[in-house]
């Protein structure tokens, strides 16, 4: 695991309301993809940094309904309402165009130039939390001396989370105690809803100081349940820590274990269970002896369900080396299941710098390429439930000199991308993937037979636009017409 001042943070300045991009299929696999640019460039504003998304069901819902989200990007040194303080652009995803739409943007409350604002993301059903790792304290002694990269998080609530960030309120989630400099708390975050206690957010610490132990590092967990104001759990610290362990550098939570990198021995994984209210002391996860090319072992770490994903990608500071992730069971002895190896030897290195699991689907970044992949690549899998075993789906291209995958999320049926250096002006960009929608049935009234009830059905709204919130219109182009006629017609006499 490599400890590095994140550039993690995802937005596009300058967007003006409305359609942002169109769409296209990618042939490698059933995914929608969306290449989000902004229309009014906004210079160094590092768009992609870091990304959250969250979808608004596990499964579509009927056959005629597609899956809406919204991805969260942040601009760690866009302008807000302080100069480069940092900025998080929101979009929605219509679930019958397809297509995403700008939806507004949040600051902190409480902007400062260089603060990063939006360098860590992450986000579940209305809430997200920010993470400002290079925020500065007062100081303690004179006026105008400062702490610098304490660092600050902050927890956002949205009434309408699947619409508008207009309604967004937000809160700091501060640690108790006295805070220093050089800590940068808001490194990393994660956060789940619990089944018995509520929602948990987690904020890293890599550069806390121990007692003889420099840099050791700690995870701070908060709790919420409904809307109450959020309340500090506890911190979670490794019952020997050494110097440079850089605890929490990465962190990931499934709703019963935290999960936090370890960067000693070619790097471990610390989890943390939950049990009743407090997290339990931690088992070591390490890399099995005798596997080979696992340096960097926890610089991304992905959780969800009955697995955990580790990225090993190597050590920057010797070259990067191939990389891989390895995919473990997430509860005791957590076991290695499978080991997902590059699909890019010799041609990108770092495979598994960045890592993201939701609902089955795993999204790999890398760190980069040679000169016929120079900005890396994104790979795409599905996890089987059972074995924990890793299929291909997709493998994604950013765009050139664009840093891409140095951010991913997903929600299993989306994938947010970024590609923060877009562009000669740094103003970066993102890149969305969408799994294809579930086919509306050409069997309009359900009764399994495609006949001349359902042609009726059909014609009697027949050129109309219905905003393809309509069940006759097949192909969600927001009208019924002759292609709409075409697709029914193939069906006939069958139960669509």
């Amino acid at each position: 695991m490599q400890y590095k001042i994140p550039f993690q943070g995802v937005v596009l300045h300058g967007v003006s309301a409305g359609v942002i991009a169109s769409i296209s299929t990618l042939a490698s696999a059933d995914w929608l993809r969306t290449d989000i640019v902004p229309t009014n460039v906004q210079s160094q504003g590092l768009v992609g940094a870091a990304v959250a998304v969250t979808q608004s069901a596990d499964a579509v819902s009927g056959p005629n309904n597609a899956v809406g989200a919204s991805l969260w990007a942040g601009a760690p040194l866009g302008t807000a309402t302080a100069r480069a303080s940092g900025a998080i652009d929101a979009w929605t995803f219509s679930a019958y165009t397809l297509q995403w739409f700008h939806a507004g943007q949040l600051i902190s409350s409480t902007p400062q130039s260089g603060a990063m604002f939006g360098a860590a993301l992450a986000s579940t059903g209305p809430k997200l939390v920010v993470g400002s790792p290079r925020y500065r304290l007062p100081g303690a002694a004179d006026a105008g001396t400062y702490k610098e990269l304490a660092g600050t998080a902050e927890l956002f609530s949205i009434a309408l989370p699947y619409y508008s960030p207009a309604t967004a309120t937000s809160v700091a989630l501060t640690p108790p105690g006295l805070r220093k400099g050089g800590e940068l708390y808001g490194y990393s975050v994660a956060a789940a809803d619990t089944a018995s206690n509520g929602f948990i957010a987690l904020v890293g610490s890599p550069g806390f100081d121990l007692t003889g132990a420099t840099d050791a590092g700690k995870v701070h967990a908060f709790r919420q349940s409904g809307t109450s104001a959020p309340e500090y759990l506890q911190e979670l610290v490794l019952p020997e820590p050494a110097p440079s362990d850089h605890l929490g550098a990465s962190i990931a939570f499934n709703g019963t274990t935290a999960f936090a990198g370890v960067d000693r021995a070619g790097g471990q994984v610390a989890a943390f269970p939950i049990i009743d209210a407090s997290f339990g002391a931690p088992t070591m996860i390490a890399a099995p002896e005798g596997m080979q090319h696992v340096a960097g072992f926890g610089r991304a770490l992905a959780a969800d369900g009955g697995f955990i994903a580790v990225g090993a990608p190597g050590d920057s500071d010797y070259a990067w080396e191939e990389g891989r992730v390895l995919i473990f069971d997430a509860a005791p002895p957590y076991t290695l299941r499978s080991v997902v190896a590059s699909p890019f030897p010799g041609e990108c290195a770092g495979f598994g710098i960045t890592v993201s699991l939701r609902r089955g689907t795993l999204v790999v970044g890398t760190a980069n390429g040679t000169e016929l992949l120079a900005d890396g690549a994104v790979a795409v899998y599905s996890i089987d439930s059972g074995t924990g075993a890793a299929v291909q789906q997709a493998i994604v291209m950013g765009p050139p000199t664009s840093g891409f995958g140095s951010a991913v999320a997903t929600s299993g049926a989306h994938i947010a991308l970024g590609a923060p250096t877009t562009g000669a002006s740094l103003s970066g960009s993102v890149i969305a993937l969408s799994s294809g929608p579930a086919s509306r049935s050409p069997d309009l009234n359900g009764d399994g037979v495609v006949n001349g009830t359902d042609l009726g059905l059909m014609l009697s709204n027949f050129r109309a636009y219905v905003g393809s919130n309509s069940a006759p219109d097949l192909n969600y182009d927001g009208s019924i017409n002759g292609a709409d006629l075409a697709i029914l017609l193939g069906a006939w006499g069958t139960s669509g």
